[in-house]
């Protein structure tokens, strides 16, 4: 996902491309790998879905549209290390929701897993943040700066909400075919979009360039279909709180990033973040093995069991 956020960057900085029209490119090139994807392993499953599940993939289309779009504008009015520093707070919102409404059973390691997670990240941040080499874009100011706070608040929100809502629908299919469902639900709310907006008739444009289709298939394959089928996966097995904090070791990884491809030099600061971010990571992973694969609490509905071939 850092490479993503880097390649993303670049691509539509400035007015070189349009974000509502790369959105859309990346979703219906996503959407339509996972669809083949889904349809060579799991054959007819694919057109299965249950009517009382048709409202839930609708829901699920709409945020994996706004945690894309938001996405895009989020890294293009700031910089690709804000954006990723804005995820820390899905694991926080996440396990917030979770708790609340009983799809999790609140424990002290957990909770300690959270916030030990976000505050070696956060350090990890800061300590990069003084970093003036190439890898650091120059960051915004004024109304462009807070609508792309804005941006970002709303997709780390739908991404959190993506990451509940899917998690009983797993319960009654294969995760490759829930990823279709949702992705290509996705870009069909992308395209009306891009329709609305206008942004429609720069598309050609994401395809004038070697450059611009790399980034594209990049994007739409490592970015799309291997990110969002391993997210699915973990979701299916793990709380949605424990997943979630995976996404908050994005600023991490940017910073390996700009480590391996820039020589960047790690500060103190940054390595006491590493080692608190670990620690909180080592916290969570103590609670799963201790709760078991049930990892249910006492108001949590039971699932109903998917046939064999839809496992």
């Amino acid at each position: 996902m850092a490479g993503y956020l880097v390649l993303g960057k670049h691509h539509v900085s400035g007015k070189r491309h349009d974000a509502g029209s790369f959105a859309l490119c990346r979703q219906a090139v996503g959407a339509m790998l996972m669809i083949v994807s889904a349809y060579a392993r799991h054959g007819s499953v694919l057109w299965s879905c249950r009517r009382e599940h048709y409202w839930a993939i609708v829901k699920l289309g709409l945020l994996n549209y706004l945690n894309a779009i938001c996405f895009i504008w989020g890294f293009k009015l700031t910089t690709p290390f804000v954006a990723s520093v804005s995820q820390l707070s899905v694991p926080v919102m996440t396990y917030c929701y979770t708790t609340s409404v009983g799809l999790e059973a609140p424990t002290c390691r957990k909770g300690a897993g959270v916030c030990l997670i976000v505050l070696g990240c956060l350090l990890t941040a800061i300590g990069s943040s003084t970093d003036k080499s190439e890898h650091h874009a120059a960051m915004p100011s004024g109304v462009m700066l807070w609508l792309g706070l804005a941006s970002l608040t709303l997709q780390t929100s739908s991404f959190s909400a993506m990451l509940v809502v899917q998690k009983p629908i797993l319960d009654h299919y294969p995760v490759a075919v829930v990823v279709a469902w949702g992705y290509s639900a996705g870009a069909v709310f992308s395209l009306a979009s891009s329709v609305l907006d206008g942004s429609i008739r720069t598309v050609p444009g994401h395809f004038n360039s070697p450059t611009a289709i790399s980034i594209i298939i990049y994007s739409a394959t490592i970015g799309a279909l291997a990110y969002f089928e391993l997210i699915c996966f973990a979701t299916k097995h793990l709380p949605a709180s424990f997943v979630a904090c995976s996404v908050a070791l994005e600023p991490l990884a940017v910073s390996l990033l700009g480590i391996l491809a820039f020589h960047y030099e790690v500060s103190a600061l940054e390595s006491i973040g590493y080692a608190i971010a670990m620690l909180g990571v080592a916290a969570m992973a103590s609670v799963i093995v201790a709760e078991g694969p049930a990892l249910s609490s006492p108001r949590r509905r039971p699932h109903h069991v998917a046939p064999k071939e839809f496992a």
